[in-house]
């Protein structure tokens, strides 16, 4: 199984495939205010979430491969820019 993790600033995670998008630009808390987070597993689950700290959070499961397809375009389109 293969990990990708890509995030905006330094994280200590002993995985090969680590991105920081620090240099990519503004993170969604920078920009909006809120923080969102976006996993995908084996290409046919997806979760999201938007956290906002002291506003109520929002969340996605979903067991869609199509949602878990955009999830994954998604994380893979901040990667490349990034680099």
């Amino acid at each position: 199984m293969r990990v990708h993790v890509a995030f905006y600033g330094e994280r200590d995670l002993a995985l090969p495939e680590c991105y920081d998008l620090r240099l990519c630009g503004q993170s969604a808390q920078e920009r909006l205010g809120r923080h969102l987070t976006v996993l995908v597993c084996d290409g046919e689950e997806l979760l999201t979430a938007e956290l906002a700290g002291s506003s109520a959070e929002l969340a996605i499961w979903a067991t869609n491969s199509v949602l878990a397809l955009l999830g994954k375009e998604c994380i893979r389109e901040e990667i490349m820019a990034a680099f």
